[in-house]
């Protein structure tokens, strides 16, 4: 019997439904039986044998045109149509590329029967399994866990701050929302099956991409859908169609057999140049147009779901295929292929696909990357989508692709156990604990301009992904964030990012490439704000609009916090932080490379120039290197660009109007606020440094030292009493216990302000405790007790937080703060009456809230009731205080003579302390207004005026008290303790028993004016007249003036009759006056100023004649020291002058009189003498007057006064308009008006 050849290639064409299909029969046979169809049966039973089914191409690429969509069409417009920034639509046809052929090949078992039928072929399609390539063959949290909080609130105020913190991010982002950002550790989830943790990298290679249709000897299956991708469906996947014939009569299906939904393989590419051992994608280029994938994407695909051999022991996952239909029009995709984490060298993490008959209708491409700088992960994805063109005539549907990013890690956190030394360093330069992206997808961007100077590793730079998203209504697009601050605080801006493509992230060339160039885009911190309009700057400026950011941990309520008004980003990496696994960190950290901020100090309490502005403020060198550690005890956390001046002007009241504490504000400290910075200059002349500036200029205060140079020498007016310097007064010491000016700012609410002044009471109690030995005891019990009351207060707080089971009661901080309350109560009970009154103040102020325990005072809440909403992170009503705390050690004081060793060499010998303290409050009840209270204290103190000039007097005050209360004018308080008149002045010893020792603590008259306040004693003698003898208008003038600025310095006065008042001498016909007035300022004589006028005077009247005879001398001096030597406003003068006159009269109808007056005076340096005589007569209705005057002028011998003039002026008698012109009192500086005083003497009294 002869053998039957073998079956010949078989196509199945049918016209009805449009059924085609080629079929080939490998190691089949035909057998024919006796009764009954023929069959196909096995060649050889113990070889394969294969049933090949062929289909036409299944897919047709086009061209896709680039679209930036505006949203939802509106075709009632004619802008309906695409956006401007879109490419044009073109008229069909378009661009297109057909698909190969797919081929479906079954595996014929030694037992399988094929009927040799056109419904046998096709049911052994529906019941036969698949021969596949080897990749395409096939070989499941915990609930009701309490969450814990993730770092335990170091007191009462970061619980306070978290407790806020968790109810609002609970409120806007879910139960989540805590946990995303930090705040409390999620459970632990087990690791999925299939999944291990670590790669197994001792398995041998597996299998990988195979072209089912390379080897027509051997075919596989293989599905060329979409263009040049393959895929494989597994052997287990089955085909569902129909086998008979259609009714001709009925509505007829297109004949298509479809696969119930399942998995598939991408299992080869026909894209030239792919190679499956060369584990990367192929290059984004080769297509003769825009697709919806290009050869990139294919290869990814490939790769991602069929090769077993990429590197990290990636386990490729197949595609899910929800619909899978070939027929012959075309086929039916609706696919979607995930990895979420892709391998080294691919950044695919998504391919959906969905095709009708042959065509796109909505293809998405993801590709992984980071979000740079803030590092999370996000996709940049592509859509490629069929639009219907309402633009059109036709309304044609076109491929439109268009890309936008989306956000994959809404959340990301920062600061953890496991960051290694360099990411915990360099998080220092970052003060956010986490960062929440609210916008999680972007409008559609504009074309992709890649970040300049990438390598070309990994592919051609333009392939790879990192660039600044930019729409159509911004460029760059900015996201919207939330970010919780290092004090738990939300802030809510926007900010621009960059798109680094996860092949860019993991070559380290590419990642430092990157921060250089963003570092580029804007300089490092300087003085002015930058160019807002800059489009580099753009691309790294956030604009915080004033929000409040705490730039570093706290340590009190907002002592690290700033109103910021822009942030400047800045990245940083190093070799260690490159080394990381760049799936699980990113090769770089965010920084805040400077920003602009208004320096709390600055606005509160000083008004000096840009006070109240923001400025460029950036992290200093000992914070980067240490934070708060060893290396800088000064705890500095912030420098400024340029230093500022803080200067306490408006009258010096801010700063209690005894001391000025002006110095340059070059950072912030956590310890005390604003701090000076050494400059460059003084370091250089001590000799000392590391020739680093950024780290020398803190030095000191790294050491916790406070340089009184380094803050005060270089500004003008930091001064005591507005005379004595405070870098010579000061001395060099540590910053704690208020040696150095310390500056509070915080925003406050009634809890948070009450717990701060219990924090603050013991640095302040720490004086009273050293005043006040016997105090020890309950100074200490007070501590304690507030240090308890808050402790348990932080437990109750945190408790609740976590939903302890076991919360701390409300009983027990209440049984803590009554135990408070009572120690408070016992201290003030016990206070001396010497005990500083800003001391008073504090204790008050606290007991006035503690009062409020049980019961609010109007519509405030009770202290108890808003504790426990605080707990339950409701937000209270606040205010922002300020303070000023300043208790230095001072030491004596003598111009040109660094340490004064006795009293007697001193211009100020301090035996007391120098206290200040400011606090500016606002209100927390509508019913009280906000209110500022000053205090200064300077106790016992001795002034000498002015040694080895003109040793004159001795001050000695037991204490200068400026008290400044809401709501109240100022009261200056002086007791003063002696005076002794020494030296040149000891003649006047006497007046020690006329000047009362308290006569400044209440005096007559106190006024407070711009300049300062002004202390003035005055004492009317008796007048004493003896026969022809009188003695009149006698009195004692003495003054003392506190200067509120540093223009003006301390002055006292002492006078004997004034100028406009001068005693009066008679004796007969002979009669004088005179007066004698001096200033002292604590370094020189300031003022000296005397005149003295005698002479004679005779008339005679005989009835017909009469006539008078008068002869008058006198002597003016005064010497001004107010300008400094050498200083213009320096003058001395000397005037001497005798004036005769006689005049007669005869009837009333001739008069005549003669003048002669003669002056010598002296006046910078120049002798003048001037004579005048003068001769009138007058007859009748005739006057004649003739005048001779001549002058001699005398130049000075030898070198002028230091403070002589360049020339001589001209120099005139004092007339009666010089001694009643207005003037500066030589005593007490104020001004005087003569006449006004001469006229309101006669007014009537009302």
């Amino acid at each position: 019997m002869s053998v039957p050849p073998p079956p010949q290639p078989l196509r199945l064409l049918r016209a009805t439904d449009l059924l085609d299909l080629h079929f080939l029969f490998q190691g089949l046979r035909l057998d024919r039986p006796l009764l009954g169809p023929r069959r196909l049966l096995r060649k050889d039973p113990a070889q394969p044998a294969y049933l090949v089914v062929t289909f036409g191409p299944q897919h047709v690429a086009e061209r896709a045109f680039f679209e930036v969509s505006p949203g939802i069409p509106d075709t009632t417009t004619a802008a309906a149509g695409a956006a401007d920034d879109s490419e044009p639509h073109k008229p069909p046809p378009v661009a297109s590329r057909i698909g190969g052929r797919s081929v479906l090949v079954f595996a014929v078992g030694a037992d399988d029967v094929i009927p040799y039928t056109e419904s046998g072929l096709l049911g052994a399609m529906r019941t036969l399994p698949l021969r596949v390539v080897d990749a395409a063959r096939e070989p499941a949290m915990a609930a009701g866990l309490r969450l814990a909080m993730a770092d335990e609130p170091a007191d009462v105020f970061a619980a306070l701050r978290q407790a806020r913190t968790v109810a609002e991010l609970t409120a806007r982002h879910g139960p989540d929302g805590p946990v995303a950002a930090g705040l409390f550790t999620a459970p632990a989830t087990p690791t999925a099956a299939g999944t291990p943790d670590t790669p197994d990298t001792s398995a041998t290679a597996g299998p990988g991409p195979e072209n089912p249709l390379a080897d027509p000897g051997h075919p596989r299956t293989g599905i060329e859908l979409p263009y040049r991708l393959l895929l494989s469906p597994p052997q287990t996947a089955t085909w569902t169609h129909t086998t008979g014939l259609p009714d001709p009569g009925g509505r007829i299906e297109l004949w298509h057999t479809r696969m119930p939904a399942g998995g598939a393989r991408a299992v080869w590419t026909r894209d030239p140049g792919f190679d499956p051992a060369v584990p990367r994608p192929l290059d984004p280029v080769g297509d003769p147009f825009t697709m919806a994938l290009n050869p990139g994407d294919r290869s990814s695909v490939v790769h991602l779901s069929s090769n077993t051999n990429l590197p990290g022991g990636f386990t490729p996952a197949p595609l899910k295929v929800d619909n899978l239909v070939l027929s012959s029009l075309g086929g039916w995709l609706d696919s979607l292929g995930t990895w979420e984490k892709p391998p080294v060298g691919f950044d695919v993490t998504q391919w959906r696909h969905r095709a009708s008959m042959g065509r796109d209708h909505y293809v998405r491409v993801m590709y992984r990357g980071r979000l740079f700088p803030f590092g999370h992960l996000a996709d940049l994805v592509k859509v490629t989508e069929r639009k219907l063109d309402p633009q059109r005539p036709d309304n044609a549907a076109y491929l439109n692709q268009r890309f936008f990013v989306m956000v994959r890690e809404p959340v990301r956190r920062y600061g953890s156990a496991d960051d290694i030394p360099d990411q915990k360093r360099l998080r220092r330069l970052f003060p956010f604990r986490s960062v929440r992206l609210l916008t999680l997808v972007t409008p559609d961007l504009l074309e992709p301009q890649a970040i300049p100077g990438l390598t070309t590793i990994g592919g051609a730079p333009n392939h790879k992904f990192a660039f600044f998203p930019v729409t159509a209504a911004e460029d760059p697009f900015a996201f919207q964030v939330s970010m919780v601050d290092l004090d738990g605080r939300v802030l809510e801006f926007r900010t621009p990012m960059a798109f680094v493509g996860k092949r860019v992230h993991e070559i380290e060339a590419d990642v430092v490439e990157i921060i250089k160039h963003y570092q580029g885009l804007i300089s490092d911190a300087r003085p002015e704000p930058p160019d807002p309009e800059n489009p580099s700057v753009k691309r790294v400026a956030a604009d915080l609009r004033g929000q409040s950011l705490a730039y570093a941990p706290s340590l009190k309520p907002d002592d690290t916090t700033l109103c910021t008004g822009q942030l400047f980003w800045g990245a940083v990496t190093t070799p260690a932080i490159l080394a990381l696994d760049s799936d699980d960190h990113p090769r770089f950290l965010p920084t805040v490379r400077w920003a602009r901020a208004v320096v709390p100090a600055l606005s509160r309490f000083g008004t000096g120039f840009g006070g109240d502005q923001t400025q460029s403020v950036f992290y200093p060198a000992p914070y980067v290197n240490d934070a708060f550690g060893e290396a800088n005890k000064g705890q500095v956390f912030v420098e400024l660009a340029q230093p500022v001046d803080l200067t306490f002007r408006s009258g010096g009241q801010a700063a209690g109007a005894l001391a000025q504490p002006n110095f340059p504000v070059a950072g912030l400290s956590r310890l005390t606020g604003p701090v000076a910075a050494t400059p460059t200059a003084l370091i250089a002349a001590r000799g000392a440094g590391t020739g680093d500036p950024a780290v020398d200029k803190w030095a000191k205060l790294a050491q916790g030292k406070f340089d009184p140079v380094a803050y005060f020498k270089q500004v003008t007016g930091a001064k005591l009493f507005g005379m004595f310097p405070l870098d010579e007064i000061l001395r060099e010491i540590g910053l704690d216990n208020l040696k150095a000016p310390n500056f509070l700012t915080a925003t406050v609410n009634a809890v948070t302000g009450f717990l701060n002044d219990l924090r603050g009471l013991r640095d302040l109690l720490f004086s009273v405790k050293e005043q006040f030995p016997q105090l020890a005891g309950k100074v200490t019990r007070v501590t304690d007790t507030a240090t308890v009351f808050a402790d348990l207060l932080a437990k109750f707080i945190t408790s609740r937080l976590e939903q302890s089971p076991n919360p701390v009661p409300i009983r027990d901080v209440e049984n803590a703060f009554t135990a408070f309350s009572d120690a408070l109560a016992a201290l003030r009970l016990a206070l001396p009456a010497a005990v500083d009154d800003g001391v008073r103040q504090v204790l008050s102020r606290v007991a006035e809230q503690a009062a409020t325990w049980e019961h609010g005072v109007g519509e405030a809440l009770a202290l108890k009731a808003a504790v426990e909403q605080a707990a339950l992170g409701a937000k209270l009503p606040d205010v922002v205080n300020s303070r000023l705390q300043w208790q230095p050690d001072i030491k004596p004081w003598a111009p040109n003579n660094p340490e004064p060793g006795t009293p007697e060499e001193a211009v100020f010998w301090p035996i007391g302390k120098l206290t200040l303290v400011t606090d500016l409050r606002g209100s927390l009840r509508p019913d009280v207004p906000q209110a500022a209270d000053v205090t200064c204290t300077l106790d016992k103190f001795e002034l000498r005026m002015v040694p080895g000039v003109f040793e004159a007097v001795v001050l000695r005050f037991d204490r200068i008290r400026f008290r400044m209360r809401a709501g109240q004018k100022p009261d200056v308080e002086v007791k003063f303790g002696g005076v002794d008149f020494v030296g040149h002045l000891k003649f006047i010893q006497t007046l020690r028993n006329i000047i009362p020792l308290d006569g400044f603590s209440d005096p007559p008259a106190i006024t407070v004016d711009g300049s300062g306040i002004h202390a003035n004693y005055s004492m009317q003698l008796p007048n004493a007249a003896v026969g022809v003898f009188s003695l009149e208008n006698l009195s004692l003038n003495a003054g003392f003036s506190v200067p509120f600025i540093g223009d003006t310095p301390l002055q006292a006065g002492f006078a004997f009759c004034r100028r406009e008042a001068p005693f009066r001498l008679t004796v007969s016909m002979l009669g004088g006056g005179g007066y004698f007035g001096i200033v002292l300022s604590p370094k020189e004589i300031s003022v000296l100023d005397a005149a003295l006028e005698f002479g004679a005077a005779v008339s005679m009247n005989f009835g017909v004649a009469s006539g008078s005879l008068s002869v008058m001398a006198g002597i003016y001096f005064r010497l001004e020291l107010t300008g400094g030597p050498g200083s213009s406003r320096n003058k001395v003068t000397l005037v001497g002058y005798l004036r005769a006159r006689g005049e007669v009269d005869v009837l009333g109808i001739v008069s005549a009189s003669i003048e002669l007056y003669l002056e010598l005076g002296y006046v910078d340096g120049y002798a003048v003498g001037r004579a005048r005589l003068t001769i009138s007569i007058e007859i009748g209705f005739f006057s004649k007057s003739v005048t001779i005057r001549c002058e001699k002028k005398f130049a000075g011998g030898g070198a002028t006064l230091a403070f002589a003039g360049a020339g001589a002026p001209a120099i005139t008698p004092p007339s009666f308009t010089d001694l009643m012109s207005p003037y500066v009192d030589p005593v007490t500086g104020a001004r005087v008006d003569p006449v006004f005083d001469y006229c309101t003497a006669f007014a009537e009294v009302g």
